[in-house]
């Protein structure tokens, strides 16, 4: 298992509510794509885009 390490800068105006609930939205849709057998990869690739957001 690897380490990673992230390193974010918000904006001033960044809502932590609203960062946490975005956060939690895209990680229970994960979470029911694993269950329902979407591959890793296109998990991971909808994680990389979450991220960019």
């Amino acid at each position: 298992m690897s380490s990673v390490s992230l390193v974010l800068e918000l904006a001033h105006e960044a809502n932590p509510a609203d960062l946490a609930r975005f956060v939690t939205t895209v990680n229970y849709g994960l979470a029911i794509q694993a269950a329902s057998g979407v591959s890793a990869q296109a998990l991971r690739r909808t994680a990389q885009i979450a991220l960019a957001a």
